[in-house]
């Protein structure tokens, strides 16, 4: 109440409202009756000042008297021919109106439901469950020295390989690559994308801190030399705990929201007529 009496304060909202009660009254003295309850569209001043909100939002500055005079039109208008319209029937066995109302519904059902939060079992459980989504790839960390797919390039890394074996610095040979000569630690899967099936392989297996023949990978030839690696693991319920959280609570709500619609539903009988 308060906020419409401080709405109705407002000079520009009070012209409006007044205006209308004198469209109602001067309505009622032509016709010499009472005015059909079904024939009045009342514009609220709540509606009034969402309009103005509105409009104020899309062009950045209050509208003129003039301009929500014409919006407040532009409602009642609207407003009178949704009325029409439902009375011609319009509103039946129309299959836009009817999924947007089923959406609606499901809309407000969703949006009113809950769900506990889940016990650490229950969390437990659905990692479980979604193993293949929360599971930790093994990771390689590496450094190489590339040689460009080129003619002569295996004779370059076959040399190349005595050399490092005789302590020569790797950062002196090969070509420059892309993505560095220094690989921090990176998913194997992620290192097969970039430098080719092959090289990930070999860093899969390979022991650590020695250098490899030459490798074929996507462009041309690594010499490899693993400096870490992490083998594929299950993560603990704590390192995943938020984001597992997230997604049992949405569909605990869901799980609840399907059960309501389908109590709706239920509420009816069906029956289904064979067509001719």
């Amino acid at each position: 109440m308060s906020r419409l009496r401080t709405l109705a304060r407002e000079p520009l909202v009070g012209f409006l409202l007044v205006g209308a009660a004198l469209f109602v009254t001067d309505a009622v003295l032509a016709h010499g009756a009472a005015v059909d309850p079904e024939e009045v569209i009342t514009i609220d001043a709540r509606t009034v000042d969402e309009l103005r909100l509105r409009q104020l939002a899309a062009t950045g500055h209050e509208p003129s008297a003039e301009e929500l005079e014409g919006l407040v039109d532009r409602q009642a208008r609207d407003q009178a021919l949704v009325r029409e319209a439902r009375a011609l029937g319009l509103d039946r066995d129309d299959r836009v109106i009817d999924r947007r109302l089923v959406q609606k519904m499901e809309y407000l059902i969703g949006g009113s439901v809950s769900a506990p939060e889940p016990t650490d079992a229950e969390l437990q459980a659905a990692l479980e469950e979604h193993a293949d989504t929360y599971r930790r790839p093994a990771r390689v960390a590496f450094e190489h020295v590339y040689f460009a797919g080129r003619e002569g390039a295996e004779a370059e890394a076959l040399a190349a390989a005595e050399a490092l074996a005789a302590g020569a610095d790797p950062a002196t040979l090969g070509d420059a690559f892309v993505h560095g000569r220094q690989v921090p630690s990176t998913p194997v899967g992620t290192v097969a994308q970039r430098f080719g099936e092959g090289v990930a392989e070999v860093l899969a297996e390979v022991p650590p801190n020695q250098w490899t023949a030459p490798v074929a990978g996507r462009s041309g030839l690594h010499l490899l030399r693993l400096t870490a690696r992490t083998e594929a693991r299950m993560p603990t319920l704590d390192e995943v705990r938020e984001p597992l959280t997230v997604r049992v609570e949405r569909e605990g709500r869901e799980a609840v929201a399907r059960a309501a619609l389908a109590a709706r539903v239920d509420r009816y009988e069906v029956r289904v007529e064979q067509p001719r």
